[in-house]
């Protein structure tokens, strides 16, 4: 079913105080050591800002409350312009192949030898100039879909470029609207404007893109005399009685935690800063971080997936932004456990009328000694099952069959009995 979308933009004039960009989805394992893997799950981001926290007229609150009754809420979307990121110039779109007419509208985020790429799906009308080889080539533009179709194929190996300033597919992220009456200024009623917020949402011409796992990049903060943080360790303290305290050390060696803070941008360190943030797919891939303390490069992850930067103002054409807090992890390789082989001495305990008895040995291979399990042969005369499940790895762990109940086994005849683990040993 194709979502409702329509192709209006919400005009709120020059948006002073929305904050937000791109935002991704990572999942992050620790394996309690403070390595960690991490997987990307989004291959390109859903953007989010948030317009509230703000004073507005009673003209403005009008047309919101309007726009969004006409939306139905969250239902239906709409175009939004990311004063952040909205436009792109000598944009490549492909290379002419002789018979190939349509092209869609890609940004590309570039950070020196690395890029990753970005289908633009909502051009604005009256913005869109589409090159072949530089020079200016006719054709139509579908300002619904981004797609590009010239008159005439473009020749092998020439080059498709476009200039273009586009929005962002959107929907309120709630159903409800929420407004304060604060004063009144003349004839002008005066409203706080509580949390509203926006979210894109997934078009059709989604492209995947490779993640880059780790890319040997130092991040540029200029003249850094914002960021705090410095080593860290973990430790869990837990209350034994009384004012009696039990403190374990998770960590050998600390980990780097550093928070950039507030700071403000000009438009060539937003975009810096928004392309490094596509380019990592938020908390997914590493970078390098000088760290002035150690005087050394160090690896770390952006720690959220999230990123926040300001619109703040407009001045002399030249727009001026605000970093909200983002913070830095220093990163450390998972590391993996060595396996080890055990043979572990399974006795078989039966119940009257069973026809299994004896010793059994089954060998096993687990990274630690009492933490394994293992599945196969349960090597047991007059059995018709073929699974089984070793757990614990010492004398009187269970040895367990498929089926059987927890430590029991059961033979052809039905009959139940018992197994342990008399011995483990260590091959």
């Amino acid at each position: 079913m194709t979502a409702p979308f329509a192709e209006i933009r919400l005009e709120l004039g020059i948006h002073y105080g929305t904050v937000g960009g791109p935002a991704f989805n990572t999942s992050v394992i620790s394996d309690g050591a403070g390595g960690e893997q991490r997987n990307s799950n989004w291959s390109q981001p859903l953007c989010q800002w948030n317009l509230g926290n703000k004073n507005i007229n009673q003209a403005e609150l009008e047309y919101l409350v309007s726009f969004h009754q006409a939306r139905k809420g969250a239902w239906e979307g709409f175009r939004f312009k990311d004063w952040t990121d909205y436009s792109a110039r000598d944009q490549p779109l492909g290379l002419g192949d002789g018979t190939r007419t349509q092209y869609q509208l890609i940004k590309t985020y570039r950070i020196g030898t690395f890029s990753t790429q970005r289908p633009i799906t909502k051009p604005v009308l009256g913005t869109v100039t589409v090159y072949v080889d530089g020079v200016i080539a006719a054709g139509l533009v579908n300002f619904a879909t981004g797609l590009v179709t010239l008159s005439t194929p473009p020749a092998l190996a020439t080059l498709i470029t476009a200039d273009f300033d586009f929005d962002v597919p959107a929907r309120f992220s709630e159903d409800q609207i929420r407004y304060r009456y604060l004063a009144r200024e003349g004839d002008q009623a005066i409203y706080e404007l509580d949390q509203l917020a926006c979210v894109e949402v997934r078009q059709p011409a989604s492209l995947i893109q490779p993640l880059i796992a780790d890319f040997n990049h130092v991040i540029d903060l200029g003249i850094d005399l914002q960021t705090v943080g410095g080593p860290i360790f973990e430790t869990q303290i837990s209350r034994v009685g009384g004012s009696w305290e039990r403190r374990d050390s998770h960590w050998a060696d600390p980990l780097g935690r550093y928070l950039l803070g507030d700071r403000s941008l000009t438009k060539a360190q937003a975009d810096y800063f928004i392309s490094l943030f596509r380019l990592c797919r938020g908390r997914a891939a590493s970078f390098r971080y000088l760290d002035p303390i150690r005087g050394e490069q160090i690896t770390v992850r952006f720690a959220e997936d999230q990123l926040a930067i300001g619109f703040d103002a407009l001045a002399e054409e030249e727009a001026l932004y605000t970093l909200s807090s983002l913070g830095l992890h220093e990163v450390r390789a998972v590391v993996v456990p060595t396996l080890k082989t055990y043979t572990v001495f399974i006795e078989f305990i039966p119940n009257a009328g069973s026809s299994w008895v004896g010793m059994h040995s089954r060998v096993v291979t687990a990274p630690i000694l009492g933490i394994f399990t293992e599945y196969g042969s349960q090597n047991a005369p007059n059995d018709s099952k073929s699974g089984y499940l070793i757990t614990g790895g010492s004398a009187g762990g269970y040895y367990d069959f498929f089926g059987g109940g927890s430590a029991f086994g059961i033979n052809a005849a039905g009959i139940e009995g018992g197994f342990a683990i008399s011995s483990v040993i260590e091959v």
